[in-house]
């Protein structure tokens, strides 16, 4: 999914946003790179302070 800035975006649901909200996790980052014929994606889970 993206948000309004077409940046990706993660929505956690059912047993992964219970599991989620029980260990404190707040939103999760993702990042995305392509070149030619390789692509990578790395999501990161932030801490609620």
């Amino acid at each position: 999914m993206l948000d309004e800035d077409g940046a990706p975006t993660v929505e956690l649901t059912g047993a992964a946003a219970a599991l989620a909200e029980a260990i404190g996790c707040g939103p999760v980052s993702v990042s995305l790179s392509h070149e030619r014929g390789l692509a990578v994606a790395t999501a990161v889970a932030l801490a609620e302070r």
